[in-house]
């Protein structure tokens, strides 16, 4: 009987042996997947993150390409060849990004008047372009291809200057204008201006176009 008994204990003491080994196997197990699941769950965020970054940048960048465009009333000076005279009208162009120089050189390169040569060849630019209020002054650059491209007498350089500088001068109120060709002093085989000397704008005995 006694056999018996121990026999019967035995078997359920190797039994409970064999359940608990089994749970300490598991374990390990279950612990794994869920830490391969958090993994999963990181990964998803850094992706949500990447795209709404992605998202704000691609906005910043549309502000920051918007172009602003208005339209400035505006005065430009000519010089009429034919008649030896500075001619003026008054006109409306558009400005884009508040480069008000640059929309004045491009409505001196192309007249809105018949018969009117413009002041300004197709192929020369501004590089640089600065009010000094205070000091009653602007100074523009113009590329070094100014004389080349400009390709002027003596006569016709000087009023063509003067056309441009009245340009400048009325619609930036200010009574100086400094021209530079390549940062340098405006220097051509007719006229040379030594550093910081700067061309005067005169708006006597000039006339305006209907």
């Amino acid at each position: 009987m006694k056999k018996k008994l121990l026999v019967i204990l035995s078997i359920l003491t190797f039994s409970l042996m064999l359940i608990s080994c089994n749970k300490e196997i598991s374990k390990p197990n279950t612990e794994a997947d869920l830490s391969q699941d958090d993994n999963i769950k990181q990964n998803d965020n850094i992706k949500t993150n990447f795209e709404e970054a992605k998202d704000t940048q691609s906005t910043d960048t549309d502000n920051t390409d918007v172009v602003k465009k208005e339209n400035k009333s505006v005065r430009l000076y000519f010089y009429d060849v034919v008649n030896d005279n500075i001619i003026y009208y008054d006109d409306t162009i558009e400005v884009t990004d508040k480069a008000v120089t640059n929309a004045l050189v491009n409505a001196l390169k192309n007249p809105t008047k018949p018969d009117v040569t413009p002041a300004i060849a197709k192929n020369i630019s501004v590089t640089s372009a600065k009010l000094d209020k205070e000091n009653n002054i602007f100074t523009m650059d113009f590329k070094d291809n100014f004389v080349s491209e400009m390709n002027l007498g003596s006569g016709s350089e000087s009023n063509t200057l003067k056309a441009i500088v009245n340009t400048i001068g009325y619609n930036f109120k200010v009574d100086n204008v400094i021209i530079t060709l390549g940062g340098k002093p405006y220097s051509s085989g007719h006229i040379s201006m030594n550093d910081g000397e700067s061309f005067k704008v005169s708006l006597e005995n000039v006339i305006k176009l209907d």
